[in-house]
């Protein structure tokens, strides 16, 4: 094995670890975390899908522990076909952007998102106004997503604007992380840029993810609700 591969994998191992005990402590983060992490080493369409794996089994397993599966797609269904419609769409320009560009991207909304976080302003959305605002916030997120990977960032301040309670939250932003990476999935494939090899890798890093996550999840059980 080269120098380059083995410095891919220890970055890779390492990042989905500790993206691991952010998603189980906090119940999001998980490619917030891993992909920048992997992106300095590796193409970012590449990195995207090693996040493949970890994200639909971790996602997976929260959404049947917090038991509110039809809840949320009956509140939030139509965040969910927004974000789908948007991924779709971000995926398909994804295999004309180079490099460069894509790296610009992900900077550029992980900066956004940083930046949002430390606004002294906290937005509280009413859920009388979620039947206008639920769509377009899918729709955007899926779109930035496509490209970049992080689908996560426009829905999650989203959620967080909605005050919703922390059991709910994990529920609901795990359901949206899990059909997110699905139709993520099926747009890299559709255009070449998920192959056998990305496939293996995301099934090596499962290992190191749900190691983080035990250490999070017990992190969580300590965590008082605000």
């Amino acid at each position: 094995m080269s120098d380059i591969l083995l410095l891919q994998a220890a970055v890779a191992l390492l990042a989905f670890f500790c993206a691991g005990i952010v998603k189980g402590t906090l119940g999001v983060g998980l490619p917030l975390v891993a992909l920048p992490i992997t992106a300095t080493v590796m193409p970012p369409a590449q990195a995207m899908a090693l996040t493949i794996g970890p994200i639909l089994v971790s996602n997976l397993w929260q959404v049947i522990e917090a038991g509110i599966l039809r809840t949320a797609v009956q509140r939030f269904g139509t965040l969910l076909l927004g974000l789908s419609v948007g991924i779709v769409i971000g995926g398909a320009l994804l295999s004309w952007v180079d490099v460069r560009t894509s790296l610009l991207l992900l900077g550029t909304v992980l900066l956004g998102f940083c930046v949002a976080q430390v606004l002294p302003t906290r937005w509280r959305i009413q859920r009388r106004d979620e039947r206008w605002l639920s769509p377009l916030a899918g729709l955007a997120s899926g779109f930035v997503g496509g490209l970049t990977g992080l689908y996560g960032t426009i829905i999650l301040s989203y959620l967080i604007a909605l005050r919703l309670d922390k059991d709910t939250f994990v529920g609901t932003i795990s359901l949206l992380y899990l059909v997110g990476i699905i139709v993520l999935s099926a747009t890299l494939a559709g255009h070449r840029l998920l192959t056998v090899t990305e496939l293996i890798g995301t099934v090596l890093v499962l290992l190191p993810t749900f190691a983080g996550m035990l250490l999070g999840r017990r992190l969580r059980q300590r965590i008082s609700q605000p």
